[in-house]
């Protein structure tokens, strides 16, 4: 079964991780980073295309994201399908920006180039700034790929949506299915840091990596949630 949605609440023990979390260059330099399908390339839906970044799971982490991606991904839940690799970016949001429109995670070059949907097997968010903010709520609708036609981003289907709203607390990790239409509503004070992180069973086509060997982990525990 899919997950549609799970919540951590302090997902993180106080410790060095946690303290990088706190340093704003860090969001700033990952926000800044270009691959190469994403540099001035626009999205399907109007907007534009993240910095995403690729880690293989495999090798040493190489910054403070990819040792939480080991932390929360192999070493806490331990899961137990097939995997490419881990997509990561971040979505950094303020007062003037209209924070982000209904959308699905999935490949993107695969759409724009060949109209194809395909989605990464899970997606999270986690909150690791100790930001102050008010709104900039997350919301997740219970519609999914049976309504391909809101890819239009026309205003009139968004009545249709029926969606819980999340608070972005700090220390909160969101786990949901990525075929869920999903949205951040505007940010009315300070700034909303997300990390957002999509496990792929195979790896998207935009990766410039070239990534293609696929790890198994260990069995997943009885008390673990089952991903």
């Amino acid at each position: 079964m899919e997950p549609h949605l799970m919540i951590y609440d302090s997902f993180l023990p106080k410790g060095p991780l946690l303290d990088k979390f706190a340093d704003d260059d860090l969001w700033m330099d990952l926000n800044t980073k270009k691959t190469v399908y994403v540099i001035n390339k626009k999205g399907h839906n109007g907007g534009y295309h993240y910095s995403y970044q690729f880690w293989d799971g495999k090798t040493k982490p190489k910054n403070h994201w990819e040792e939480f991606i080991k932390l929360a991904w192999l070493d806490t839940f331990k899961i137990n399908e097939e995997y490419a690799g881990f997509e990561y970016w971040c979505n950094i949001i303020g007062p003037d920006d209209e924070g982000l429109s209904w959308h699905q995670d999935l490949d993107e070059k695969e759409l724009d180039i060949n109209n194809k949907v395909v989605h990464p097997m899970i997606s999270s968010v986690y909150y690791g700034m100790p930001h102050m903010i008010e709104e900039g709520l997350l919301e997740i609708a219970m519609l999914g790929d049976e309504m391909p036609e809101a890819r239009t981003g026309k205003a009139e289907y968004e009545p249709m949506f029926t969606a819980e709203r999340i608070c972005p607390f700090f220390n909160r990790l969101i786990v949901f299915n990525p075929k869920r239409w999903h949205r951040v509503m505007p940010v009315k004070k300070g700034w909303r840091f997300g990390f957002q992180v999509n496990i792929w069973k195979e790896q998207p086509s935009w990766n410039p990596l070239g990534i293609t060997g696929q790890k198994t982990c260990e069995p997943i525990p009885e008390d673990s949630p089952d991903f």
